[in-house]
């Protein structure tokens, strides 16, 4: 799996239309020794035969709150299209055998 991952959430949203599946997921990562969190925001997509994750990260700190990032984020889902956002993770697994 190849996974592209954009260092400004503006430069991941254009590449929504690439997915493959009308849901992105994200989960918190909370930094240790500090009150600040990290969420990282991602989706699978598909180049030509070839299954693709899309990921950015978002750090959260300061007077936002995680509940209102993510609020602005579903918004933007929203005016993009039909896309939920669900809290979880996305993981590949391979396996190999011999």
């Amino acid at each position: 799996m190849l996974i592209f991952y954009f260092d400004n959430i503006e430069d991941f949203f254009p590449f929504l239309n690439r997915r493959s599946m009308n849901e992105a997921f994200y989960e918190l990562i909370p930094l240790p020794d500090s009150s600040a969190t990290t969420l990282a925001l991602h989706f699978i997509g598909q180049i030509n035969e070839q299954t693709v994750m899309y990921e950015t990260l978002v750090d959260v700190r300061g007077e936002k709150k995680v509940e209102e990032i993510v609020t602005e984020i579903r918004a933007t889902l929203d005016s993009i299209g039909e896309i939920q956002l669900v809290s979880g993770k996305i993981r590949d697994i391979v396996l190999s055998l011999s």
